[in-house]
């Protein structure tokens, strides 16, 4: 009995393009925000899914935009928001 050839072929799709680091897109959401001019020196670490902001912003308010524009980032499970409110 013979087997088919295509028994043997390795079937292999397009590859797909790699993605930046969860940090770098959690960085470009804020950065393409309308208040992005606030969050120049916002900064953010990622490991496991878990995004830890850092930096200073000049109010409360948008200590609370930058923590919920990248909660909305696929592949972040929890933020833990170390912002610095400074006048």
């Amino acid at each position: 009995m013979q087997t088919p050839t295509s028994w043997n072929a390795l079937l292999v799709g397009p590859a797909a393009a790699p993605q930046p680091p969860l940090a770098t897109i959690a960085e470009q959401a804020l950065r393409s925000h309308p208040h992005r001019g606030a969050f120049k020196q916002v900064r953010c670490v990622c490991r496991a899914g878990v995004l830890m902001l850092r930096g200073r912003v000049p109010s409360y308010f948008l200590k609370q935009v930058a923590q919920s524009a990248v909660s909305q980032v696929d592949g972040v499970k929890r933020v833990i928001n170390r912002i610095e409110v400074v006048a």
